[in-house]
């Protein structure tokens, strides 16, 4: 016990952690604790061992900061695409605060077009998703879901393409993408809108998933419509697994387990959530 509070202080005097720059929601506030084989920096116990419940936003609370970059070689490994992969989700949407819903992440299909792939990333429940391609410079966005009236969904295509990543991912990296979004209504008219989003690489983290310790990196979006204001957005994508954490003007929305398609774990089906997500429960 003496010679893991003494690497536990060792860890917290060579390493900076902070809170600066991360999303206001109290749901994902950093704290001054790093999670070190499910004992916490500050001497408390927690509960993020593997197959354990833990509350709504312990991802954000408990990521830090890290003392070494990682060394990336592949960096389409921060989304992964495998047909069968499965993401397990927790949502709470802002107009019901009381409410944090399971949902479940996966790949819907894979086209090709002019010789490049593109994955239809889908949440069922939410009728989320968006299909996105990947190069050695980035990944991008060609079409995207967007919610009309708060209950209707459109079809989007975006034209040029969004680039969400860039390749590599280095801190304070900041870009444009400007695009058209095109929907048509019963294929007799159509709806244009020009957007603007500027992206920036806000850092990199170290997060605990499903009782491990996963490197993440950090990617902020303002997002201009042309309606007069800006829509914020923040986008965590850790390595080997994808999109963890998501912060928009209208929902939190985090990772609580991530099963690749390789047979892990064949008791989960898309529709179903495993026994450690949590049901819709009071905060």
């Amino acid at each position: 016990m003496k010679q893991a509070v003494l690497v536990v202080a060792a860890l917290m005097a060579a390493c900076h952690l902070s809170a600066a720059g991360m999303p206001v929601d109290s749901a994902a506030q950093i704290t001054n604790t790093a999670i070190i084989s499910g004992t916490s920096a500050q001497g408390g116990s927690i509960t993020a061992k593997a197959g354990k419940v833990v509350p709504f936003g312990f991802m954000a609370q408990s990521a830090t900061t890290i003392c070494a970059r990682a060394t990336i070689t592949d960096w389409q490994s921060v989304s992964p695409h495998g047909m069968k992969d499965k993401w397990y989700y927790r949502i709470r949407h802002y107009e019901k605060p009381e409410e944090v819903l399971d949902v479940v992440g996966i790949i819907q299909s894979k086209t090709q077009v002019n010789g490049f792939d593109y994955y239809n990333c889908f949440v069922p429940l939410e009728n989320k998703g968006n299909v996105v391609r990947y190069t050695k410079d980035g990944a991008f966005i060609s079409n995207l879901k967007f919610p009309v009236f708060g209950f209707v969904f459109l079809d989007v295509a975006l034209d040029p393409e969004i680039q969400y990543m860039r390749f590599p991912i280095v801190t304070g990296d900041q870009w444009v993408s400007k695009s058209t979004g095109t929907v048509e209504l019963m294929k007799f008219f159509k709806i244009t809108r020009q957007t603007s989003t500027k992206f920036t690489v806000l850092g990199e983290i170290d997060v605990t998933i499903d009782g491990k310790i996963e490197h993440a990196f950090r990617i902020g979006s303002e997002i201009d419509k042309g309606e007069g204001k800006l829509d914020h957005e923040e986008e965590w994508y850790a390595v080997n697994i994808g999109l963890i954490y998501q912060t928009t003007d209208a929902y939190t929305l985090e990772l609580v387990k991530y099963v690749p398609g390789n047979g892990t774990d064949k008791t989960i089906e898309a529709a179903t959530a495993p026994e450690m997500v949590t049901p819709p429960a009071k905060l």
